[in-house]
């Protein structure tokens, strides 16, 4: 039995291999899903649209600015509604569209009127719709605003107004269990922030502080109660120590990926929209890179099932295909191994060769799928050679070796299928 397992780990390496030289298909396989569109805007409305059917009340955000949206995911889990995000000045009619479509008649918005101008304001109160704004002086006031929106917490979060990534990573888990996010920056804890947690002291028994003393300094937090730190080395370490700390807490069939940072500034976006559908599953986001870091590796191989919804948030950009695939890999051949040991423990059932046989023609179904769609990929980079080698005309020489070895990549990968299938083959006693 051990040896099938070590077929398997091996079946999982060599697909990362042939899998990382080829571009990524748009096709999506059975556990895996995306929710995206054309830019951040259709990206949120295509979120609401997945989650809800109808919806008294709307948070509307920023698309433009993280800092006063990001305390909003806690609000809309209040009030069970959808977080849409539109540009500081301008009411997009496609989120004109989606407010009807949901039937609200109260709309929040989440900052002042750097964030949602009066002209927003006014054209939504054209429309019928109840406005109420949650916004202050600046983000950290707003953050304040926010949190008294929500009552007398028994918990907080505090979190740097200068980056997304801590905030967003925590926002879904603290919405879900009523827990205000707090603002604070680097230099001190805003009087604001520090007034409020003042006044609630007696009510806070925990106050979680996302992030490390880079971006919190523990000097700062000494009016604090009851301080519990979640960090890590970088943004995606303590966005898996955030999931570890609350893991017992969130339902991990249900994921979500979304980008944890990039060079636009804008890519809180997704997982700012996403935060409301998360609570609502009692999901966690996972923050993604172009590869997948170490940590997240781990935490995605240790606690997601085969059986897991696994939804990508935002385009090809955001989370690509190649990516969501390889995540898939990895809780595939995981809940594959799994029932390779349950079998191993159970050596006295007489059904054990035969449970062993049906394992391995899911696997060999399932590397079938993967092939067929490789497959195709090569056909495409094959039929389309010469275009390639015209393009590699104005790339640069580093760009043009790349692409080169992806057109004649197709040799490598039938040796690995090969290689494959003799070891299915010798399974088959």
């Amino acid at each position: 039995m051990n040896k099938l397992k070590s077929i398997s780990t091996f079946i999982l390496c060599t697909v990362f291999v042939f899998a990382s030289n080829f571009i990524p298909s748009e096709k999506v396989s059975a556990n895996t899903s995306r929710i995206g569109g054309q830019n951040r805007y259709e990206t949120s409305i295509n979120i609401s649209q997945n989650g809800w059917t109808s919806s008294k009340y709307v948070i509307l955000a920023s698309g433009q600015d993280y800092a006063d949206a990001l305390c909003a995911a806690p609000i809309a889990n209040k009030y069970g509604a959808p977080i849409l995000l539109i540009p500081n000045n301008s009411l997009d009619e496609n989120v004109k569209e989606e407010i009807t479509r949901l039937k609200a008649d109260q709309i929040i918005e989440m900052g002042g009127p750097y964030s949602i101008s009066y002209n927003v304001e006014n054209q939504l109160k054209s429309m019928g719709l109840n406005v109420q704004r949650l916004g202050g002086a600046d983000r950290y006031e707003t953050s304040v605003i926010a949190a008294e929106a929500l009552g007398k917490p028994s918990k907080v979060a505090v979190a740097s107004g200068e980056g997304y990534a801590d905030a967003l990573s925590i926002a879904p888990i603290a919405a879900r269990q009523g827990m205000p996010i707090l603002l604070t920056n680097k230099n001190a804890v805003p009087e604001t922030v520090e007034e409020y947690i003042d006044s609630n002291k007696s009510n806070i028994l925990q106050t979680y502080v996302v992030g490390g003393n880079g971006v919190i300094p523990g000097s700062t937090l000494g009016s604090i109660p009851n301080v519990i730190r979640i960090s890590g080395i970088n943004r995606y370490e303590t966005n898996v120590n955030v999931l570890n700390k609350f893991k017992s807490s969130i339902d991990l069939d249900n994921v979500y990926l979304s980008r944890g940072e990039g060079p636009a500034g804008n890519e809180f976006a997704d997982a700012l929209s996403a935060s409301a559908l998360a609570a609502k599953k009692n999901a966690p986001i996972i923050l993604v890179e172009d590869n997948l870091n170490k940590n997240t590796k781990d935490f995605i191989k240790n606690n997601i099932s085969a059986t897991a919804n696994i939804v990508a948030v935002g385009g090809q950009i955001s989370v690509s295909d190649y990516l969501l695939t390889r995540i898939e890999l990895i809780v595939l051949i995981n809940g594959i191994d799994s029932r390779l040991q349950t079998i191993e423990d159970s050596t006295d059932n007489p059904d054990e060769k035969d449970a062993v046989f049906q394992i391995v023609d899911n696997l060999n179904d399932l590397i079938s799928n993967k092939l067929d769609n490789v497959s195709t990929i090569v056909s495409d980079i094959k039929s389309n050679k010469e275009k390639i080698h015209e393009i590699l005309q104005n790339l640069s020489e580093v760009e043009r070796d790349d692409l080169q070895n992806r057109i004649d990549a197709d040799n490598i990968l039938h040796q690995y299928l090969d290689t494959l299938q003799q070891l299915i083959n010798a399974l088959q006693w």
